[in-house]
């Protein structure tokens, strides 16, 4: 009887450790915690047979691609190192399902990393908002950074291993902050029902940590204001807002950036994207009379960041280079291909293609919308005369896995599949309407 009740005590405390499981942050020891894996001479391990070990916790998802891409690059840093670290892939996902997917996908089934599996504590005692998320515990289990997967390198291991930090690129910008949402204010301020001047303000901020991207709109019936949110965004978006009030809306190819420097905009120095992230958006909230639309909304947020940032945008006529879209052939049956759709597949657990990827456009101008669809390329302009629905698809990648265009900018490999359908891209310069971007 002794033993039975010994068992189901040790059952009560574990569960009891489970429910009451908190946060964990740097210089935090780690608990006791048992673990189930696969890819292992074992099916559940303990924290602490790691103890003694650099161990890296790389939480990841079947679903996250460059997770699964780092796998073999992991997996060859733990052979460099052998028993002097622990690289510990940590996913949710059931065991099961990873166990097929990792003895079929091509980046993982040979590979010697174990990976804990049906993970129901460890992503509650380090909650973060995106994959791969890397978590570093010292020999001792004291938990010693929070980084993303760039940072996971020789040298850092070495540093760490030789009792030196290591050099932490993107190391907040994961971690889960749990003391802010998009629906608070950024001020975080409280009126009483007494005041009795609605109070309007702008303010602009620097990165939050640990929050998601992305926008709201919350009303106060009380005092008839609404308060629009932008949180962690790139600057790109406030152009894209920009445009939206312009004749060339939604044409992205249409903006000249003619900026100091273009890496307010773009990671064009190649950062970790997690660093550029942090240095480089925003945060932006604009407490307005509920009357204000959508276009005055964007109207004040561009008289913000003239005051703020100095950023200006105006519409311009200019002469730049473009590709023309004209027809060939004067033959409308031409622009009616093949009703071909889109059938590009990958395994979920062999990763291989199986089948081709098409993209059938249904009209010219949907074909020239998505050919200006990015920032910095050449403008595409319709001269075709043509608004009849037509029915071209292109092929992306083919039936074997290869790819056949690279992206809407490849030009050379969409020209050669327009011409089947009378159609051409022929490059001059003419004078158009463009959105320009200046930095005073």
């Amino acid at each position: 009887m002794k033993v039975k009740i010994t068992i189901y005590m040790g059952g009560i405390f574990m569960y009891l450790c489970l429910l009451q499981a908190q946060e964990l942050n740097i210089n935090d020891q780690c608990p006791e915690l048992t673990l189930k894996v696969i890819n292992y001479d074992r099916e559940k391990v303990n924290l602490s047979d790691f103890r003694g070990k650099l161990l890296i916790l790389d939480f990841w998802m079947p679903s996250c691609a460059p997770c699964i891409k780092a796998m073999p690059y992991l997996d060859s840093l733990q052979q460099v190192f052998d028993d002097k670290i622990q690289i510990l892939p940590v996913t949710m996902e059931a065991h099961d399902k990873v166990t097929r997917f990792w003895r079929g996908n091509s980046f993982t089934k040979n590979t010697k990393l174990p990976s804990v599996v049906d993970d129901t504590l460890l992503r509650k005692l380090f909650p973060h908002i995106g994959n791969p998320y890397e978590v570093w515990i010292d020999p001792t289990g004291k938990v010693i950074a929070f980084t993303g997967h760039e940072a996971v390198t020789e040298q850092n291991i070495r540093n760490v291993l030789a009792g030196n930090s290591g050099d932490w690129k993107g190391v907040s910008g994961l971690h889960t902050n749990n003391n802010y949402t998009i629906e608070q204010s950024l001020l975080k301020q409280t009126f009483n029902d007494s005041d009795s001047i609605r109070i309007l303000y702008s303010v602009l901020t620097p990165f939050i940590p640990g929050v998601v991207s992305g926008t709201n709109i919350n009303h106060d019936t009380t005092a008839k204001t609404k308060r629009y949110t932008e949180i962690n965004m790139p600057f790109t978006s406030f152009i894209r807002r920009c445009l939206n009030l312009t004749p060339i809306r939604g044409l992205l190819s249409r903006v000249l950036f003619e900026v100091r420097d273009s890496v307010l905009f773009f990671n064009v120095n190649d950062e970790y994207e997690d660093e550029w992230q942090r240095k480089r958006t925003y945060c932006y909230e604009l407490v307005v009379p509920d009357a204000f639309d959508a276009s005055m909304i964007t109207g004040q947020l561009k008289i913000d960041m003239e005051r703020y940032v100095g950023l200006t945008t105006q519409v311009e006529n200019r002469v730049v280079d473009s590709w023309i879209l004209c027809r060939t052939d004067m033959d409308a049956k031409k622009l009616w291909g093949e009703d071909k759709k889109t059938s590009y597949h990958v395994d979920e657990y062999s990763n291989r293609v199986s089948k081709e990827h098409v993209v059938t456009y249904y009209s010219i101008n949907e074909l020239v919308e998505v050919l200006n669809s990015t920032f910095n390329s050449i403008p595409i302009i319709d001269e075709t005369g043509y608004n009849q629905p037509v029915r071209i698809p292109l092929l992306f990648t083919d039936k074997t896995g290869k790819t056949i265009i690279q992206s809407v900018t490849d030009i050379p490999a969409i020209r050669e599949q327009l011409k089947q359908f009378g159609l051409d891209l022929k490059k001059e310069k003419i004078v158009t309407q463009v959105l320009v971007v200046r930095q005073n």
